[in-house]
């Protein structure tokens, strides 16, 4: 499934649950993604055939950012300075657990609308208030707009009833009713949330959220687009970096380095 269409998670949910079927969404189905099909249409009219894909596509296909680009950016911005004490995603797992919100940069952006822990703003799921305070203070849109969260993929099963597991926050799918009070960050008013299942890997990503897990027995963050109202999702480290200024952000990281105010 393409098209702006298919951005509905809520009907692609539906679709997993009602039709027992777990249809593939191209994750830039957007203006973005005209580019795939622009390629598709010229390799066929080319070579007389479709080409054959990947089965998932890769979610991060812009490009990754030298350290030294990073400290360079740093330096440019005299509100900010690197901070050793977050460099290790253990303690940003810890600040985390203690209500900080944090800007998270790491390798290249997403292909898509969506912020799948390349560009995103995480938090914690367990606090309410935490939703107010990042849709009211930081993100400056309506108090009633849901987040989703990043999920270990082997825990989803745990948390979430069946359907609307999407490995790009493609579809929806319920918080189980006695575990919804646990996480309120990320469950609806119809106790529907939008996920993105994280499998097993080497990224900083998912050793933060093992992390987490292990210090609150939660498997889950909330898992934002790292932007200011009305504009694109940041891509370069000086991009974060102001951001980061502009949303009020606890912690910024960046591709392992740990940035905060002066």
């Amino acid at each position: 499934m393409a098209g702006g269409v298919a951005l509905n998670a809520t009907t692609n949910g539906s679709l997993e649950r009602d039709l027992n079927v777990r249809p593939f969404v191209q994750p830039a189905s957007s203006d973005a993604g005209l580019s795939l099909g622009a390629a598709y249409a010229t390799f066929h009219a080319r070579h007389g055939r479709i080409p054959r894909s990947q089965p998932r596509l890769r979610d991060c296909l812009g490009r990754s950012y030298l350290l030294d680009e990073v400290d360079d950016a740093v330096a440019n911005q005299p509100l900010v300075r690197r901070s050793h004490d977050y460099d290790d995603v253990e303690a940003l797992a810890e600040v985390l657990a203690s209500g900080a919100v944090v800007g998270w940069f790491e390798g290249g952006s997403e292909f898509g609308p969506r912020s799948l822990g390349h560009r995103s703003i995480l938090a914690d799921p367990r606090d309410l208030a935490m939703r107010d305070r990042i849709n009211l203070q930081i993100k400056g849109r309506e108090w009633f707009r849901p987040f989703g969260p990043v999920v270990l993929a082997e825990e989803a099963h745990r948390w979430f009833t069946d359907g609307g597991h999407s490995h790009t926050m493609t579809s929806t799918t319920f918080v189980r009713a006695e575990l919804q009070h646990m996480v309120p960050a990320i469950t609806h008013v119809d106790g529907s949330s939008r996920i993105q299942l994280l499998d097993k890997s080497d990224s900083a990503y998912r050793l933060l959220l093992e992390y987490f897990y292990n210090k609150t027995g939660v498997p889950m963050l909330i898992n934002t687009s790292f932007n200011a109202k009305d504009r694109p999702i940041v891509e370069s480290p000086a991009d974060a970096i102001s951001a980061f200024l502009q949303l009020g952000l606890d912690i910024l990281w960046i591709d392992g380095i740990g940035i905060v105010k002066r």
